[in-house]
């Protein structure tokens, strides 16, 4: 999916942009290369570091008091989603993005006041984004350095999404692939 985006002079700047994707509940197997294995964000990625992750979609939550936006993987450079019977769609971009795969839309998170009433919903949510503002906010601290804003008015961002079967695929190649394609 490869997308021109402009975006009006008279937003300051964007909180995010990229794709959703929704999957069955069973989809509960999450394995990606990018910043982890906890959260790391454009502005907070000194505690994570590069690697190689895999942990269950139900795992990758920060309990903060009230829900927001949380768990993404910045930098990352392939993620993949899947069931235990190994049935997943596997996702890379055109440059690294941000990865997060979740039993929480946002919208549900958005609504819900406080972390102990979300109950998992019976999808699981991946998101693909181009990229994120950082998550300085001044809500309790220091409001956002604008030098980690999203405030970009015209950007190509492609996006790769393919059917897998997560025990037969080698990601890296995968990934190195459908990039190669692209720049033909």
């Amino acid at each position: 999916i490869s997308q021109n985006v402009s975006v009006d002079a008279k937003f300051p700047f964007l909180p995010r942009y990229g794709i959703r994707i929704v999957m069955t509940r069973d989809a509960d197997k999450m394995k990606f290369f990018g910043y982890g294995p906890k959260e790391a964000y454009c502005d907070k990625k000194l505690s994570a570091r590069v690697g190689l992750y895999t942990m269950k979609v139900s795992e990758n939550f920060e309990p903060y008091i009230m829900p927001q936006e949380n768990s993404a993987h910045y930098g990352t450079e392939w993620g993949i989603v899947y069931s235990s019977a190994g049935h997943g769609l596997f996702v890379t971009a055109d440059a690294p993005f941000v990865f997060n795969a979740q039993h929480y839309s946002a919208e549900y998170l958005t609504v819900t006041d406080h972390n102990h009433l979300l109950v998992p919903e019976e999808r699981t949510y991946i998101y693909a984004d181009y990229k994120q503002s950082g998550c300085g906010s001044n809500s309790c601290g220091p409001g956002l350095d604008m030098k980690y804003a999203l405030d970009e008015k015209q950007f190509k961002y492609t996006v790769y999404i393919k059917p897998v079967f997560a025990n037969d695929t080698d990601f890296f190649a995968q990934s190195a692939s459908l990039r190669e394609k692209e720049s033909d």
